[in-house]
């Protein structure tokens, strides 16, 4: 990932393997997201919600979004 590089040097060649389609890019964050044992479940929310929205959310909403917990009561 370019932002956990040390150096400017670094951060320039790991841009250079950056995908250049944004099916690859996606296919990329998916699986960084499912392969954090700790934050998967989060990460796939935030990106649901992320794809779900009408338009651009800021990290507020996102936040209270991800505080709701859906209950399925069956009478």
């Amino acid at each position: 990932m370019v932002l956990e590089q040390s150096t400017m040097a670094k951060k320039r060649k790991a841009l250079a393997t950056l995908p250049s389609e944004l099916n690859d890019a996606y296919a990329r964050m998916v699986d960084r997201i499912q392969n954090s044992s700790s934050l998967s479940d989060l990460g796939m929310r935030v990106l649901i919600w992320l794809h779900l929205a009408t338009r651009p959310l800021k990290v507020d909403e996102i936040q209270h979004a991800l505080a709701v917990e859906v209950f399925f009561f069956f009478l």
